[in-house]
C-alpha cells in the first residue's frame, strides 16, 4: 500500500478466496448458494427466484464457469455483469410494479381468516397452538377449533416482535383493523408486512381503487385479551436485541457473541427479571430466530449471519479470519452509545458523513434512484469502504450498476470517495478510525497490517 492511513489491502485475502474456489470447486457444479454468496459480494442480492432465471442465461453460465475455474480478474467479472445491469433493473422495477399494485388483493366479505388466508397457514397457526385435526378437517372446521385459542396465539407471537413491527400492526388495530395507506411503502416497512402477513395477523386488501392492510376479524377480535403490557415489556428487549446486534454489525464487521450478552445484560437486566427471563439463554434463542445463518438463507433481518460462536454482517463471508486480525492488533471494540446503537441497529445504515452525501448527490444528479436505491446505493458505498475495500475497486462495483460522473467531475467524484475512505470508521479496527487506533494503541502500527493473508491465517 502506498498510503500509511490504509489499513488493510484485501487483494491477498481475495487471491485466497480464488485459490480455494478453484481448488475445491474446479470439477464440482456450483451450488445456488455459492453463486447468491458471489453475487452478495459484489453488492447485488438475489433471492432463490431470481438467480434460477437468471442461471439460465448464457451470460451467467459463463460467470459460472468462471468461478468454478477460480478466473475473478476485474476485467471478466466487470464484462459478465455489465450485461446484468439491465436485467437487475428491470427485475427491479418489476419488484416495484408489483408492490405498487400487483400485491394488494381484492378480497369479497367477510374480511376473517377463512377469506384472506389458504389452509397451509390455518394448519400452521393450529400445529403452533398444538391443536389437533385430521387431514380429512376441512379449512373452516380447523378455523373453528383454533378461534378459541387464539390469544394464546397472539401473545407468544406478539412476545416475539420487536417494537417496530409491533407498533406497525398496533396503527391497524387503532384503525378499527382497517388503515389506509396512501402513499408507497419503503421497501423496510414491505419487508414487515411481509412477516406479519406470513403469520396470519395482517393481509393487504384493494378495495374501490384505495390500498388497505386489513386485520382477519377473529384476529382483530383477539387482541383484546391479549396482555400488552407484558407484551410490551418484551418487545423492549427484543428491540434491544435486534437494534444491538445490527448495530455491532455494522459497526464492527464481526464479533464474538459474548459482547453483545456483555451489552445486552447491561441495557436489559432490570426487565428480564421483571418477565423472569434466563437472559442469555433468551438472547441466544432470539437470535438464532431473528437471523440468518447464512447470507444466502435470508431471515428477518437479512444484513447479519449468526454463527456458532461469531456473529457478522452479511458480507463477511471469513468472520473468524477478521476477529483474529482485530484481536491482534487492536485491544477494544469502539463503545456505542445508547443513542448510536438507535441510529445504527437498522438493516441499511450508512452513516451521515459529509462526504459521504456528496458521493450520492452526484450519482443522484445522473442516475434516476428512489428513496430505497438511495439507502441502498448510501449503504453499499459504506459497507464497502469499512470492509476496507480501496476506492478503485468501489469504483468498478458502482460502475457496473450505475453511471458514473465523467470529465472534471469524475476526478471530482474520485477524491471525495477517496477521502470518505481514508477518514471512514474500519471494520479491521473494530470501528474505529484510524487515527483513533494510533492514539488508542501505542504499540499500534496501520502500516504493518497489509497484504494479510485470512485464508492461511495459523
Amino acid at each position: 500500500m502506498k498510503d500509511k492511513d490504509n489499513i488493510m489491502d484485501f487483494s491477498e485475502l481475495k487471491k485466497s478466496m480464488e485459490k480455494k474456489t478453484s481448488h475445491e470447486e474446479k470439477n464440482s457444479p456450483i451450488s445456488d448458494i455459492e453463486m447468491q454468496k458471489f453475487f452478495e459480494e459484489l453488492g447485488i442480492p438475489l433471492d432463490n427466484k431470481v438467480l434460477t432465471e437468471i442461471l439460465s442465461t448464457q451470460s451467467v453460465d459463463d460467470m459460472v464457469e468462471m468461478v468454478q475455474s477460480g478466473k475473478f480478474s476485474t476485467n471478466e467479472i466487470e464484462e459478465l455483469l455489465s450485461g446484468l445491469k439491465n436485467f437487475e433493473e428491470k427485475l427491479s422495477n418489476e419488484k416495484k410494479t408489483y408492490r405498487a399494485f400487483g400485491q394488494w388483493m381484492p378480497f369479497h366479505k367477510p374480511y376473517n381468516i377463512s377469506t384472506f388466508f389458504p389452509i397451509e397457514l390455518v394448519r400452521k397457526i393450529a400445529d403452533k397452538i398444538e391443536i389437533s385435526y385430521s387431514p380429512m378437517d376441512s379449512k373452516n372446521n380447523i378455523i373453528e377449533k383454533i378461534k378459541p385459542h387464539l390469544s394464546k396465539y397472539l401473545l407468544e407471537l406478539f412476545t416475539s416482535l420487536d417494537e417496530e413491527l409491533m407498533n406497525l400492526f398496533g396503527q391497524v388495530v387503532y384503525s378499527d383493523g382497517k388503515k389506509l395507506v396512501e402513499s408507497i411503502l419503503s421497501e423496510e416497512v414491505e419487508l414487515q408486512i411481509d412477516f406479519l402477513q406470513r403469520h396470519g395477523l395482517i393481509t393487504r386488501l384493494k378495495e374501490n381503487n384505495h390500498h388497505y392492510l386489513v386485520i382477519p376479524e377473529e384476529i382483530f377480535f383477539a387482541t383484546s385479551s391479549v396482555d400488552f403490557i407484558k407484551v410490551s415489556k418484551y418487545n423492549k428487549v427484543n428491540t434491544a436485541i435486534v437494534k444491538t446486534t445490527i448495530a455491532f454489525a455494522n459497526t464492527y464487521g464481526a464479533f464474538p457473541k459474548s459482547l453483545l450478552q456483555d451489552k445486552i445484560l447491561e441495557t436489559c437486566s432490570s426487565l428480564a427479571q421483571e418477565l423472569e427471563l434466563d437472559l442469555p439463554e433468551y438472547l441466544q434463542e432470539y437470535i438464532q430466530q431473528s437471523f440468518a445463518k447464512g447470507i444466502a438463507h435470508g431471515g428477518l433481518y437479512s444484513t447479519v449471519v449468526v454463527g456458532d460462536e461469531y456473529i457478522s454482517h452479511g458480507v463477511v463471508e471469513f468472520t473468524k479470519y477478521l476477529i483474529d486480525i482485530q484481536n491482534e492488533n487492536i485491544t477494544e471494540y469502539r463503545p456505542l452509545s445508547d443513542e448510536e446503537i438507535k441510529a445504527r441497529g437498522k438493516s441499511l445504515y450508512h452513516d451521515d458523513s459529509i462526504s459521504l452525501r456528496q458521493i450520492v448527490t452526484m450519482m443522484q444528479e445522473i442516475n434516476s434512484l428512489d428513496r430505497d436505491e438511495v439507502e441502498q446505493l448510501s449503504n453499499l458505498i459504506y459497507t464497502f469502504s469499512y470492509l476496507e475495500f480501496e476506492p478503485s475497486l468501489i469504483l468498478q462495483i458502482l460502475e457496473v450498476r450505475y453511471n458514473l460522473p465523467e470529465g472534471k467531475d469524475f476526478g471530482k467524484f474520485h477524491e471525495i470517495l477517496k477521502a470518505y475512505y481514508k477518514n471512514g470508521e474500519k471494520w479491521i479496527l473494530k470501528g474505529n478510525t484510524s487515527y483513533e487506533a494510533n492514539n488508542k494503541n501505542s504499540n499500534f502500527d496501520a502500516s504493518k497490517i497489509v497484504k494479510v493473508d485470512f485464508m492461511n491465517k495459523k
